[in-house]
């Protein structure tokens, strides 16, 4: 009869536990394979099967050492370190720094664009295509002080014991002013006039203006050359109200307003051509001085 040679054995999780002497060989009942021991490693070293796939591995875990780096074009990154892999990989970075990775309008490939940076001072449009995304912006962002063209309000000036007013320093980009009378009134029975400047100071003709003052009895209209008018002529009116002074082109002004005083109301209207920008707006009585109230202007 045949003799038949038998090794020790064990499951996988028998072998786990189990350091073999060295050289020693025992079988895996579980994976159904040679295990070789070499006298230190728990659990030994499972040997291969034949009927193991060479192009079907499954690797579970452990790592991988001194082998060949896998090409590429082989699935893998032809390096065996990231920062390799990436020059590998992406695009060349030469003469692409502070780019980012953009992925091309085909969706076929990657390349690098220049990345637009803001910094303060740059001014523009943001152009969002008719399909795209809406953008906003928190309204504590953006506040009237940060806009290149803000609406401004100056100091306010006290008019009394004073015979005139005086706005200077306004920007050239501006396009209208609202003028602010707050009981202003005169020392004597004058009419009020407004009057703009350029650089070459302020003009005191060539002016088109009329006012009417109407209270519950009667109707008064006056126009003037000098100025833009308020048909005042009292000097008890505590005169408030605002005036417009809107530029329509060039250096055409237009004003137009009202103010009210206890009996009543006068209007203005009016236009002026400067001889250059404008920069000053100056208020004052026909003459003598006023003697209450503030005024001040907001440009924007």
């Amino acid at each position: 009869m045949a003799n038949a040679l038998r090794l020790r054995r064990g499951t996988t999780v028998q072998h786990a536990s189990f350091t073999g002497l060295e050289a020693e060989v025992t079988v895996d009942t579980t994976k159904d394979t040679i295990v070789v021991h070499d006298g230190s490693t728990a659990g030994g070293i499972p040997l291969a099967k034949e009927s193991q796939a060479t192009t079907n591995v499954a690797i579970t875990g452990g790592s991988i050492t001194g082998i060949t780096d896998l090409a590429i074009a082989d699935g893998g990154t032809g390096a065996s370190t990231a920062a390799a892999a990436r020059v590998n990989l992406l695009p060349s970075l030469t003469s692409n720094g502070n780019k980012a990775v953009y992925v091309n309008s085909g969706a076929t490939d990657i390349e690098y664009r220049t990345i637009v940076t803001l910094t303060d001072g740059d001014k523009g449009d943001i152009t969002v295509a008719s399909s795209g995304t809406s953008w906003t912006v928190d309204s504590g962002v953006i506040t009237p002080a940060k806009m290149s063209q803000p609406i401004t309000r100056m100091t306010s000036q006290n008019a009394a014991s004073t015979s005139f007013v005086t706005f200077t320093s306004i920007p050239s980009w501006i396009k209208r002013i609202t003028l602010c009378l707050n009981g202003i009134s005169t020392s004597g029975a004058v009419n009020v006039l407004v009057r703009l400047g350029d650089a070459g100071g302020i003009e005191t003709t060539g002016y088109t203006s009329g006012s009417s003052r109407l209270d519950s009895s009667s109707l008064a209209s006056t126009t003037s050359t000098s100025g833009f008018l308020l048909n005042s002529s009292n000097a008890g009116y505590s005169l408030s109200g605002v005036i417009t002074i809107a530029n329509t082109s060039g250096n055409i002004w237009l004003a137009s307003g009202s103010v009210s005083y206890s009996g009543g109301t006068i209007t203005c209207a009016g236009d002026k051509t400067l001889s250059d920008v404008l920069t000053t707006v100056s208020v004052l009585p026909v003459s003598g001085t006023f003697d209450a109230g503030s005024i001040n202007i907001i440009y924007d």
